[in-house]
């Protein structure tokens, strides 16, 4: 009796499988339950088992039990010692690594652990190796010459092999793949303990060991086999001359044209396309098969959603979208989720993506960093904590009070100084203010408290950090919330099985490898929410080896992942790969191929979409894609081209609505609104006076609205923190020293330079953009002492910070104002701005536009001249801009004149327009709000 079967006809292989069952047990219906039937994957075996029951004609039957190869040769595998789990593996070889000298210092082993465990996972289940690969040693360690047939990488990894292995063999443990392979091995050797019919589908390829069981197999008529045409298996098997035999089937009409299409005759497409033309008049890939060709990642993601909601409405049942690209998967089904789809993402997502990762990260750099202030209040505001220590307003006051206005970003000690200054500054009275902010500082002190000592270099056992982490957690309040959510469950669970590994183990880790070793294990275990079919699958490749579908997205099919590139690692390119007799590149692309050549007959309607350009390179199609298209036009003449989907993608009928069907507010000019009368200030600032001149909309906004942007956490000491310590110094230098020349220069400046470091070591010693901006200003102070002295010729010191103001006769609007310094002489006085940011053009003051200054000069009487100094580390310590009596006899007047009857248009409801100036913009706080960008 045949044991292989080919299905030539490309049918769904469930279909296909259950005929040759029912026709192989047709005595013992309705009772399947002595056969076993192996497949790739079990997300399928609800369908499998509907199938049966319908193609059975029973109303109810007992169906085969449904396992993978792998599954079924463990049950049957009894457990030798203990095994380890994935965590102990990657802790052993890491120690392995670390005594191994061929590969030298490694800075971080975890990912080349990573990356070898599977290799040796696959090194097990190899032709000669679990064999022979000691004995192999032992013979060479009298005749080296005997593996120099190998190269030098394939040589370091076996050597790295056999040492991991005797480790394994010195602890008595083992592991999964360890205990599958000596199944295997005890099958193949006894093939007389299989007693129940087998039958294996799906599978497009078998590692050397698994091969060798299911020969053994298939020798002893214990197993049946299906195949496809094309699948590296079939190519594994008639290799070793097991007979196949084809399975009669109707070549249907799409066969023959993907047939056609994908042969591997060396024939060319041009004739391959006439002659199929000439037999089929009409392409029967038209109706079944579209393309789309997306200009962008977001637009590819949005045709898929939308083609999957119009299969949806026309009544499609099974909607598949397959997909290697992770990315563009998330993408698709959260655009999906939006829609109110259910989707079952059967790959799920790493759990380092999950919002309970993500808090148990943010908490982690806040214990790290000094409690900066962006994690810590990520980790308070988070709904996973559980706690009862502080009100949830007392957040709120330590994010907007002591962070915000008193601009503290990090250390405890900061926040709680902070906290009593300002309950003293502002007399607040009893616990109601300051109780709940201090109960917070309490509380993360008690929370971090376990993890601190950790934090110190050195070597610490990774027992006691997992430990005092669990603790930190459980006093945060976080332990609690992951218990009640199912990817904290999760997290937790890794936690724990983290400690197992280390059962056993002695390795010491410093902080900073103990977090690569956490944030490795939620990087490479998925989460899965519960499986709860959902009205569409998104799947990978491997996935849809069982699957047929009412309609199929092969979604990101561009070269890079369909069929993808082989691994350009040095260590573990393809070339060791064969050497090692592992699946090398030649074989992943031909079981791509036939896992697509399969997809593309497992749905009446499909849909390829791709990317034409990544990261501003364009993007080629899959070959397999092009290929399909490129036959289509030159058999038919025509395109696989979805245009009908791209049309109705830009139509606002497809598109998903927003919970308010108003529409939104069109901007297509410059908002121009006008004040209203009570919002008129009494009094503007010389500052508002320019900003009006700037643009009469930012000063709406500002001076009327009195809005103003949320205040940000000066991390380091800005270049207008720097302005002001050098006003400071200044002033207070003044105030002490009403002229230089009298104490003499270097009595001056060493006077200078005292206070200016008094005023500078009120930063924080740990910005270190404080230690750059005190060694500009203290390189200029000689400078500036020099341009005193001189200064003093013709002037003296009247005023530092003096405050001037004056009432508008027109509008009655006082104009206000603080002058850095008023010098004087017989003549009159002269008004100076200390300047350390950009410089003021003259041409600008002459002319109106630049009015900081010049409105100084309408506060003060007498005015000789208006002088910005400049303090600048190339120019030094400059005058520049320096405007005259004469030029301000004329240019004061006019100012005076334009302000007050501007003023006054606008307590008479003169509209405020934003100009649109783009070095006005640049800078402006309220872009956001006249939306400059959507002016027509």
């Amino acid at each position: 009796m045949p044991s292989c079967f080919i299905d030539a006809g490309h049918r769904d292989i469930f279909s296909v499988l259950i005929d040759q069952i029912l026709q192989d047990h047709a005595d013992t219906l309705p009772d399947f339950g002595r056969i076993q039937v192996l497949l790739p994957d079990l997300s399928q075996a609800r369908r499998f088992r509907k199938l049966l029951l319908e193609k059975s004609g029973h109303a109810a039957l007992i169906p085969p039990r449904i396992n993978t190869l792998r599954g079924w040769v463990e049950e049957l595998t009894p457990p030798a010692g203990k095994i380890l789990n994935t965590h102990a593996r990657e802790l052993m070889l890491v120690e392995t690594l670390q005594e191994f000298p061929a590969f030298g210092k490694l800075h971080n082993p975890w990912t080349l652990a990573d990356t070898l465990l599977r290799l040796f996972d696959e090194l097990q289940l190899s032709h000669h190796y679990a064999e022979t690969l000691s004995s192999l040693f032992e013979a060479a360690d009298g005749a080296p010459e005997m593996l120099s047939h190998f190269s030098e990488e394939a040589l370091k990894i076996q050597l790295l092999w056999r040492d991991f292995q005797q480790q394994l063999e010195k602890e008595n443990t083992t592991d999964r793949i360890s205990r599958y392979r000596q199944g295997l091995e005890r099958l193949t050797s006894d093939i007389t303990c299989v007693n129940t019919p087998l039958y294996l589908a799906g599978y497009h390829w078998l590692h050397a060991k698994e091969l060798r069981l299911v020969t053994e197999l298939i020798h002893a008529n214990k197993i049946t086999i299906l195949l496809q045409p094309g699948q590296p298996l079939t190519a594994q098997l008639q290799a070793l001359d097991i007979p196949c035999t084809k399975l009669a089937a109707p070549h249907t009409l799409r066969t023959k044209c993907l047939d056609t299409i994908f042969t591997t005759k060396n024939t060319a497409l041009k004739t391959r396309a006439e002659e199929l033309a000439a037999d089929m008049p009409e392409s029967v890939l038209q109706d079944h098969l579209q393309l789309f060709p997306a200009e962008s990642n977001e637009q590819e993601a949005q045709a898929v959603a939308l083609q999957t909601r119009q299969w949806l409405i026309e009544g499609k049942q099974r909607i598949a979208i397959v997909t290697e690209d992770r990315k563009l998967a998330r993408r698709i089904s959260a655009l999906l989720d939006n829609a109110g789809l259910s989707v079952q993402d059967a790959a799920g997502w790493p759990l380092s993506t999950t919002m309970a990762a993500g808090v148990l990260e943010r908490w982690l750099e806040t214990v790290e960093n000094e409690f900066y202030f962006a994690p810590l209040l990520d980790v308070l505001k988070s709904g996973f904590l559980r706690q009862s220590a502080f009100p949830v307003e007392a957040v709120y006051r330590l994010e907007k009070d002591i962070i915000e206005r008193e601009n503290i970003a990090r250390r405890l000690d900061s926040y709680a100084a902070a906290i009593t200054d300002r309950s003293q500054r502002l007399h607040f009275a009893g616990d109601e203010y300051t109780g709940g902010l201090e109960a917070i500082i309490t509380f993360l002190r008690e929370a971090s408290a376990p993890l601190l000592p950790f934090l110190e270099k050195g070597m610490h056992a990774p027992l006691q950090i997992l430990s005092a982490l669990t603790t930190s957690l459980q006093r945060l309040g976080l332990y609690e919330g992951f218990e009640q959510d199912p990817a904290g469950q999760r997290i937790l669970q890794e936690l724990k099985d983290l400690e197992h590994s280390l059962d056993g183990r002695k390795m010491a880790m410093r902080w900073s490898e103990f977090r690569t070793w956490v944030q490795r294990a939620l990087e490479t275990h998925n989460f899965r929410p519960a499986i709860d079919p959902g009205q569409v699958d998104l799947i990978d490749f491997d996935q849809s080896n069982t699957g047929q579908y009412d309609a199929l997205i092969i979604a990101g099919a561009d070269y890079r992942h369909l069929p993808g590139h082989a691994s350009g690692n040095g260590l573990f390119n393809d070339t060791v790969r064969q050497e090692l007799g592992l699946k090398h590149w030649r074989i992943q692309r031909q079981e791509r191929f036939s896992q697509f050549r399969r997809l593309l007959q497992a749905a009446d309607n499909i849909l390829i979409t791709w990317t034409q350009s990544h990261n501003g390179e364009t993007e080629l199609p899959s070959p397999w894609v092009d290929l399909l298209d490129s036959f289509q036009r030159t058999a038919w003449g025509a395109s696989l081209e979805a245009s009908g989907l791209r049309t109705l993608l830009d139509h606002p009928e497809a598109q998903l609505q927003a919970p308010s069907q108003a529409p939104l507010p069109a901007i297509t000019k410059q908002p121009a609104p006008p004040l209203p009368t009570p919002l008129i200030p009494k009094s503007i600032s010389v500052s508002a006076h320019q900003m009006l001149i700037d643009c009469p909309y930012r000063f709406f906004a500002a001076r009327g609205l009195k809005l103003k942007p949320r205040e940000t956490i000066a991390e380091q000491l800005s270049k207008r923190d720097y302005g002001n310590l050098v006003h400071r110094c200044l002033q207070t230098f003044h105030q002490q020293h009403p002229s230089v020349s009298a104490p003499g220069k270097e009595q001056a400046t060493a006077a200078l330079v005292a206070i200016s470091e008094k005023i500078f070591a009120e930063i924080p010693q740990t910005d270190y953009a404080q230690h750059m901006w005190w060694q500009t200003w203290k390189s200029l102070i000689p400078e500036y002492i020099d341009w005193q002295i001189e200064r003093e010729t013709d002037w003296r010191i009247k005023r530092t910070e003096a405050g001037v103001e004056k009432r508008l006769e027109k509008s009655g609007i006082k104009l206000t104002g603080r002058i850095d310094r008023i010098d004087c002489n017989a003549g009159g006085v002269s008004l100076i701005d200390y300047k350390t940011g950009g410089t003021h053009r003259k041409a600008d003051i002459e002319t109106g536009e630049d009015v900081q200054l010049t409105s100084y000069a309408l506060l003060t009487e007498e005015v000789q001249e208006l002088v910005y100094l400049q303090f600048d580390s190339r120019k030094g310590v400059k005058a520049e801009a320096c405007i005259t009596a004469e030029t301000l006899e004329v240019l004061t007047p006019q100012l005076e004149q334009r302000l007050d009857e501007t003023l006054q248009a606008i307590q008479q409801g003169e509209k405020l327009p934003a100009h649109g100036d783009k070095d006005t913009c640049k800078y402006c706080e309220f872009s956001g709000l006249c939306r400059r960008q959507s002016w027509s």
